[in-house]
């Protein structure tokens, strides 16, 4: 509705709602199928579908600049789900699984970097990065790929160093609050269990 609004602890997002994070701030945003989305410093992302219903399980969003964190929840359990997290670069289809990834460049000379990170809740993942250069898929946690702009394919699946994923998740000034935000996650999973 063009309306600005400062986020809470506590509030609601909606769909189609752009939420912007400032130089120092950063944004932790659970969904009511226990998705997980952390956003860094100077990040802009739009929600554009979450669809959490018996037979239309979707969830969509588009990440128009800067660092995020994404932890799949019971949407990407269902059997014909549809999770896609949108860069101006690619596509990223999320299989079950925790993701993070950054666009970084001005527009009109976008690039992302996106790693898939260890799966909290123990069950096989995978992303498939796509555009329309080409598709990279990622089995393995820590592998990532970059992809240097629009119409650039995706690079081929690599290990990442430990160092380049600790700054990665660093830079964005996410390291502690991730780390324990994983933890937390991973022991209301073990208490369900």
């Amino acid at each position: 509705d063009g309306i600005v609004r400062p986020m809470s602890l506590g509030a609601e997002i909606f769909a189609l709602d752009t939420v912007l994070t400032e130089d120092v701030s950063t944004l932790g945003i659970r969904f009511v199928d226990d998705a997980v989305f952390d956003l860094g410093p100077n990040a802009e992302v739009t929600i554009d579908e979450h669809i959490y219903s018996p037979g239309s399980e979707t969830f969509v969003a588009a990440v128009l600049h800067g660092g995020f964190r994404f932890v799949s929840g019971g949407i990407s359990k269902a059997r014909n789900n549809r999770t896609e997290i949108h860069l101006p670069v690619a596509v990223i289809g999320v299989r079950g699984t925790h993701v993070a990834g950054e666009v970084a460049g001005d527009e009109g000379a976008k690039q992302a970097a996106v790693t898939l990170l260890e799966s909290e809740d123990g069950e096989p993942s995978a992303l498939v990065v796509t555009n329309e250069a080409g598709t990279t898929v990622m089995h393995e946690p820590g592998t990532g790929t970059d992809i240097a702009g629009s119409g650039e394919r995706p690079s081929q699946a690599r290990q990442w160093a430990q160092s380049r994923r600790d700054a990665f998740v660093a830079r964005h000034g996410n390291g502690g609050r991730l780390q324990e935000s994983a933890r937390r996650r991973q022991e209301r999973l073990r208490q369900r269990m």
